[in-house]
């Protein structure tokens, strides 16, 4: 019996907001400079989604990368264009913090997740793409 694996990934911008912007009013076209951009994903199988992943953000975005997997054998999460390649460790019963990766730069940013090859029709790889796009 082959169990799926299961990945969520979460984008967290900046938490600090800048000391001058404090007290300024929100803009009617998003944000304010500073404040939390989340966004959740949630892989099954390393299906990918079948558009690029928009993350809007006035400030560099990073990526709070986590894992709920059954997989015995780790799979890696690569973004190639910025030289990242992180394990993904086993973790069954609960969602693991894996790593924080950035700031992700602007612009289509891509990324895979390299299945083991014990997985069998659920690999080798997951593709997809962050579309980070600053106001």
């Amino acid at each position: 019996m082959k169990l799926s694996p299961v990945f969520a990934l979460a984008a967290l911008g900046a938490l600090a907001l800048p000391a001058a912007q404090a007290g300024a009013a929100p803009q009617p076209d998003g944000p304010l400079p500073g404040t939390v951009q989340r966004l959740g994903i949630t892989y099954s199988g390393f299906q990918c989604p079948t558009s690029p992943i928009h993350l809007v953000s006035r400030t560099p975005t990073t990526l709070h990368l986590t894992a709920q997997t059954n997989l015995t054998d780790r799979a890696v999460f690569e973004i190639a264009s910025l030289g990242v390649r992180v394990p993904v460790p086993w973790a069954f019963s609960a969602v693991t913090t894996v790593a924080d990766i950035g700031p992700l730069p602007a612009g289509r940013v891509p990324f895979r997740i390299v299945a083991p090859p014990t997985t069998g029709s659920y690999g080798p790889s997951c593709e997809g793409a962050f579309d980070v796009r600053p106001f």
